[in-house]
Protein backbone atom coordinates (compact mmCIF):
# COMPACT_ATOMS: atom_id res chain seq x y z
CA UNK A 1 0.00 0.00 0.00
CA UNK A 2 2.93 2.32 0.72
CA UNK A 3 4.22 1.90 -2.84
CA UNK A 4 0.84 2.93 -4.22
CA UNK A 5 0.90 6.04 -2.05
CA UNK A 6 4.37 6.92 -3.32
CA UNK A 7 3.27 6.35 -6.92
CA UNK A 8 0.19 8.57 -6.63
CA UNK A 9 2.27 11.30 -4.95
CA UNK A 10 4.86 11.16 -7.74
CA UNK A 11 2.17 11.29 -10.38
CA UNK A 12 0.52 14.28 -8.71
CA UNK A 13 3.87 16.08 -8.62
CA UNK A 14 4.79 15.26 -12.21
CA UNK A 15 1.38 15.44 -13.90
CA UNK A 16 1.72 19.08 -14.89
CA UNK A 17 5.06 18.43 -16.64
CA UNK A 18 3.88 15.43 -18.69
CA UNK A 19 2.52 15.80 -22.21
CA UNK A 20 -1.23 15.18 -22.28
CA UNK A 21 -1.13 11.60 -23.71
CA UNK A 22 1.41 10.47 -21.12
CA UNK A 23 -0.51 12.16 -18.30
CA UNK A 24 -3.67 10.34 -19.36
CA UNK A 25 -1.83 7.01 -19.61
CA UNK A 26 -0.24 7.49 -16.20
CA UNK A 27 -3.56 8.47 -14.65
CA UNK A 28 -5.27 5.42 -16.16
CA UNK A 29 -2.52 3.13 -14.90
CA UNK A 30 -2.84 4.48 -11.37
CA UNK A 31 -6.63 4.14 -11.46
CA UNK A 32 -6.25 0.51 -12.56
CA UNK A 33 -3.73 -0.14 -9.77
CA UNK A 34 -5.98 1.42 -7.13
CA UNK A 35 -8.96 -0.57 -8.40
CA UNK A 36 -6.92 -3.79 -8.25
CA UNK A 37 -5.86 -3.07 -4.68
CA UNK A 38 -9.45 -2.31 -3.66
CA UNK A 39 -10.61 -5.56 -5.29
CA UNK A 40 -7.84 -7.42 -3.52
CA UNK A 41 -5.95 -8.34 -6.68
CA UNK A 42 -2.44 -8.21 -5.34
CA UNK A 43 -0.89 -10.71 -7.73
CA UNK A 44 1.75 -9.16 -9.96
CA UNK A 45 1.03 -8.89 -13.66
CA UNK A 46 2.62 -11.75 -15.60
CA UNK A 47 5.05 -10.71 -18.30
CA UNK A 48 2.74 -12.07 -21.01
CA UNK A 49 -0.12 -9.96 -19.64
CA UNK A 50 2.14 -6.92 -19.45
CA UNK A 51 3.33 -7.47 -23.01
CA UNK A 52 -0.28 -7.74 -24.21
CA UNK A 53 -1.18 -4.56 -22.33
CA UNK A 54 1.73 -2.70 -23.90
CA UNK A 55 0.86 -4.06 -27.35
CA UNK A 56 -2.68 -2.71 -26.98
CA UNK A 57 -1.30 0.67 -25.87
CA UNK A 58 1.03 0.77 -28.89
CA UNK A 59 -1.83 -0.08 -31.27
CA UNK A 60 -4.01 2.65 -29.77
CA UNK A 61 -1.23 5.25 -29.93
CA UNK A 62 0.52 4.21 -33.13
CA UNK A 63 -0.36 7.47 -34.86
CA UNK A 64 1.58 9.40 -32.19
CA UNK A 65 5.00 9.06 -30.64
CA UNK A 66 5.40 5.65 -28.98
CA UNK A 67 9.08 5.62 -28.09
CA UNK A 68 10.42 2.97 -25.75
CA UNK A 69 10.73 5.61 -23.03
CA UNK A 70 7.11 6.67 -23.44
CA UNK A 71 5.87 3.08 -23.46
CA UNK A 72 7.89 2.25 -20.35
CA UNK A 73 6.69 5.35 -18.53
CA UNK A 74 3.07 4.73 -19.50
CA UNK A 75 3.29 1.26 -17.93
CA UNK A 76 5.46 2.14 -14.93
CA UNK A 77 8.35 -0.08 -15.95
CA UNK A 78 11.95 0.58 -16.89
CA UNK A 79 13.08 0.73 -20.49
CA UNK A 80 15.25 -2.32 -19.77
CA UNK A 81 12.18 -4.30 -18.65
CA UNK A 82 10.39 -3.21 -21.82
CA UNK A 83 13.36 -4.34 -23.91
CA UNK A 84 13.38 -7.75 -22.20
CA UNK A 85 9.66 -8.22 -22.89
CA UNK A 86 10.18 -7.71 -26.61
CA UNK A 87 13.49 -9.55 -26.92
CA UNK A 88 11.84 -12.79 -25.80
CA UNK A 89 10.17 -12.98 -29.21
CA UNK A 90 13.40 -12.14 -31.00
CA UNK A 91 12.00 -8.77 -31.98
CA UNK A 92 12.94 -5.53 -30.27
CA UNK A 93 10.39 -2.93 -29.29
CA UNK A 94 11.38 -0.48 -32.05
CA UNK A 95 11.18 -3.24 -34.67
CA UNK A 96 7.72 -4.20 -33.39
CA UNK A 97 6.49 -0.62 -33.67
CA UNK A 98 8.02 -0.21 -37.13
CA UNK A 99 6.38 -3.44 -38.32
CA UNK A 100 2.97 -2.25 -37.09
CA UNK A 101 3.41 1.14 -38.72
CA UNK A 102 4.46 -0.49 -41.97
CA UNK A 103 1.35 -2.67 -41.90
CA UNK A 104 -0.90 0.36 -41.38
CA UNK A 105 0.90 2.29 -44.10
CA UNK A 106 0.63 -0.68 -46.45
CA UNK A 107 -3.14 -0.86 -45.90
CA UNK A 108 -3.50 2.83 -46.75
CA UNK A 109 -1.18 2.45 -49.71
CA UNK A 110 -3.19 -0.41 -51.18
CA UNK A 111 -6.59 1.13 -50.43
CA UNK A 112 -5.98 4.61 -51.77
CA UNK A 113 -4.26 6.92 -54.18
CA UNK A 114 -2.56 9.22 -51.69
CA UNK A 115 1.09 10.05 -52.31
CA UNK A 116 3.53 7.56 -50.82
CA UNK A 117 5.44 10.38 -49.12
CA UNK A 118 2.25 11.56 -47.36
CA UNK A 119 1.50 8.04 -46.10
CA UNK A 120 5.12 7.58 -45.02
CA UNK A 121 5.09 10.81 -43.05
CA UNK A 122 1.73 10.01 -41.41
CA UNK A 123 3.13 6.76 -40.05
CA UNK A 124 6.30 8.26 -38.64
CA UNK A 125 8.87 7.71 -41.37
CA UNK A 126 11.34 10.55 -41.91
CA UNK A 127 10.96 10.53 -45.68
CA UNK A 128 9.74 8.41 -48.58
CA UNK A 129 13.16 6.84 -49.22
CA UNK A 130 13.46 5.65 -45.61
CA UNK A 131 9.91 4.30 -45.81
CA UNK A 132 10.69 2.55 -49.10
CA UNK A 133 13.81 0.86 -47.68
CA UNK A 134 11.87 -0.44 -44.66
CA UNK A 135 8.91 -1.45 -46.83
CA UNK A 136 11.15 -3.49 -49.13
CA UNK A 137 12.77 -5.17 -46.10
CA UNK A 138 9.34 -6.15 -44.78
CA UNK A 139 7.42 -6.99 -47.97
CA UNK A 140 10.05 -7.62 -50.66
CA UNK A 141 8.64 -5.01 -53.06
CA UNK A 142 8.64 -1.23 -53.17
CA UNK A 143 5.51 0.66 -52.12
CA UNK A 144 4.87 1.58 -55.76
CA UNK A 145 5.18 -2.05 -56.85
CA UNK A 146 2.82 -3.16 -54.08
CA UNK A 147 0.25 -0.57 -55.15
CA UNK A 148 0.60 -1.57 -58.81
CA UNK A 149 0.27 -5.28 -58.01
CA UNK A 150 -2.82 -4.57 -55.94
CA UNK A 151 -4.43 -2.63 -58.80
CA UNK A 152 -3.68 -5.46 -61.24
CA UNK A 153 -5.14 -8.21 -59.08
CA UNK A 154 -8.86 -8.93 -59.52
Amino acid sequence: MHALSVLTTLLAEQAATLPAPQAVSARNAVVELVAAVVRGEHAPLRSTDLRATIDRWVEANLHASVTAGEAAAAHAISERTLARLYQRDGEGYARHVRRLRLARARRELLDGTELISVIAHRWGFADASHFTRRFVEEYGVTPSEARDQNRESP
